[in-house]
C-alpha cells in the first residue's frame, strides 16, 4: 500500500512539472529555452498565493526568491523619504518581479504590491544559480528580459529628466488611457505615481487637456479624441 501511495505522489509530482513546462513554454520569456532547461527549472518552482492589497517584498529586503507571475497584476512601486511614490511598472503575466536583485543577490530594488490576487511561482535563488550555470539557454532569457528592463528604467528616467510634466502626461495617456491596472482606476493620485509628479498638477493639465478637446473623461476612463494632437504633446514619439 505504501509503494501504491508512493507510486501515486511520483505521478502528480511528474504531472505538476510536465504542466509547468507547458505553462512557461507559452510566455515569450521562455521562449527560447530548451525542454530539459525548462523541466530543471519547472522542478524548482513553488507556488505562492498573495492576495490583493498585499506586499510582495519591500524595497531594500534580502531578495532570496527569483519570482515570476503566474497570474494576476503587480505595482513595483519607489517610495522616497518625504513619501513621495514612483510606479516603476505594472507586472503580469509571464514576467518576472524581481531579476535584477535575484541575479545579482543584492537587495530588492523595488516594493511589489498585489493589485489583484497574485499567483507566483517562485525558485531559490541558491537553486537559480545552479540552473544558470547549467543551462546556457536559461541565461540568455533571463538577459533579454533584463535588456528589455534596463531599457524601460533608461526611458523612464530620461523622460523625467528631459521631459516636461505635460509632455510625460501626453505619453502616459497615449499608452494607458484607455487601460487601467485590473479592477483598478487611473486616479489623478494613479497617475501622478506613475509619471513622478503631485496628484495637483495632473489634475490641472487633465483639466486642460480636456478643454482643449484632446480627451474626455467617460464611466472612469480617459477617452483620447485627438491622438496626433497628443502625439505632439508628448514629443512625437509615440505611434
Amino acid at each position: 500500500m505504501a509503494a501504491g501511495l508512493e507510486r501515486a505522489v511520483a505521478r502528480d509530482a511528474l504531472s505538476h512539472v510536465a504542466e509547468l513546462v507547458d505553462r512557461l513554454g507559452r510566455w515569450p520569456l521562455f521562449r527560447d529555452v530548451s525542454p530539459p532547461a525548462l523541466q530543471a527549472l519547472a522542478r524548482r518552482l513553488a507556488r505562492r498565493p498573495i492576495p490583493a492589497g498585499e506586499i510582495v517584498f519591500l524595497a531594500g529586503d534580502p531578495c532570496r526568491h527569483l519570482y515570476l507571475v503566474e497570474q494576476g497584476f503587480a505595482a513595483l512601486r519607489q517610495i522616497s523619504a518625504e513619501g513621495r511614490e514612483h510606479v516603476l511598472n505594472y507586472v503580469g503575466p509571464g514576467h518576472a518581479l524581481n531579476l535584477a536583485a535575484a541575479l545579482d543577490g543584492g537587495p530588492q530594488i523595488t516594493t511589489a504590491e498585489a493589485l489583484n490576487d497574485l499567483a507566483l511561482l517562485a525558485v531559490e535563488r541558491g537553486d537559480l544559480a545552479g540552473l544558470v550555470q547549467a543551462h546556457a539557454d536559461l541565461v540568455g532569457a533571463l538577459a533579454w528580459q533584463l535588456a528589455r528592463e534596463v531599457r524601460g528604467l533608461s526611458e523612464t528616467a530620461r523622460g523625467l529628466a528631459l521631459d516636461t510634466v505635460r509632455m510625460r502626461l501626453a505619453a502616459f495617456l497615449l499608452e494607458h488611457a484607455e487601460l487601467a491596472p485590473p479592477q483598478e482606476r487611473w486616479t489623478q493620485e494613479r497617475i501622478a505615481a506613475h509619471i513622478g509628479t503631485v496628484r495637483d498638477v495632473v489634475g490641472r493639465i487633465l483639466r486642460d487637456f480636456v478643454q482643449e478637446g484632446l480627451v474626455r473623461r467617460e464611466r472612469g476612463q480617459l477617452v483620447i479624441l485627438a491622438r496626433e494632437e497628443l502625439e505632439r504633446e508628448a514629443g512625437g514619439g509615440h505611434g
